[in-house]
């Protein structure tokens, strides 16, 4: 089982833009430090899909802040 953490380090090593903004200027640092939602977890089980992992969104939802803070340290920036 793919831990929210892990999952964001594999998305950042497969390249994925850290500053990308969706149509409401949200980074995903924005979506890793902001409210759960639905969308929320909609992205996770799509990605996790996409990277062939088994991800159970309650275990990222548990793990956000780590994966906020992987963003931090990886340089990624806040679109708000």
């Amino acid at each position: 089982m793919m831990r929210g953490r892990l999952l964001v380090a594999a998305l950042i090593d497969a390249g994925a833009d850290l500053d990308g903004q969706n149509d409401d200027g949200e980074t995903p640092l924005d979506a890793a430090a902001g409210a759960w939602s639905e969308q929320i977890k909609g992205a996770v089980k799509f990605f996790g899909g996409t990277l062939k992992m088994e991800v159970d969104p309650a275990v990222v939802k548990a793990n956000r802040s780590k994966a906020a803070a992987l963003l931090r340290k990886r340089g990624a920036k806040s679109g708000k």
